[in-house]
C-alpha cells in the first residue's frame, strides 16, 4: 500500500482500517435497504396526507443520496487497498496522514486538499442560491 507503507502504519492497523471499512459498508449497505420504503408513496386519498408523503419522501432521497456518497467513497478506499494505492490523496497525489485515515478511512483527500474541496462545493452551492 503507497501510502500506508510510507506513513509507519503497520500491517495490524492496515487490516484495522480494511475491518472498518467493510464494516462500514456492510451498515451503509443496510441503511439503504432499510429506507427503501420510505422512497415510495401509497396512495392517499387526503391531498394533506399526499403533500405529507411527498415531503417524507423527499427527505429520505436526500438522506439516500448522502448514505450513497459515503458508500461510494468506502468502495473506492477498499478498491484502493486492493490496487495498492490507499492512503494516497487523490487531487495533490500526497501521502495522507495515518491519524486522518484512521479518523475518515474513505477520506480520498488530505487535509489541505479536503479544505479546498470544501471551500469549492461550498462557492459553487452559493452561486446557485443567487442564481
Amino acid at each position: 500500500m503507497v501510502g500506508i507503507s510510507g506513513g509507519g502504519m503497520t500491517r495490524d492497523q492496515e487490516k484495522q482500517l480494511k475491518a472498518a471499512l467493510e464494516a462500514k459498508r456492510g451498515a451503509l449497505i443496510r441503511e439503504i435497504n432499510d429506507h427503501r420504503n420510505c422512497l415510495v408513496i401509497g396512495p392517499a386519498s387526503d391531498p394533506v396526507d399526499q403533500a405529507s408523503s411527498s415531503v417524507d419522501r423527499d427527505l429520505a432521497i436526500r438522506y439516500v443520496a448522502r448514505i450513497c456518497s459515503v458508500l461510494h467513497l468506502v468502495e473506492g478506499a477498499l478498491n484502493e487497498i486492493r490496487d495498492a494505492t490507499f492512503g494516497v490523496c487523490s487531487k495533490c497525489g500526497k501521502e495522507i496522514p495515518a491519524k486522518r485515515l484512521q479518523a475518515v478511512p474513505w477520506s480520498p483527500y488530505c487535509i489541505s486538499c479536503q479544505k479546498l474541496a470544501e471551500q469549492f462545493r461550498r462557492g459553487a452551492e452559493m452561486s446557485a442560491v443567487h442564481l
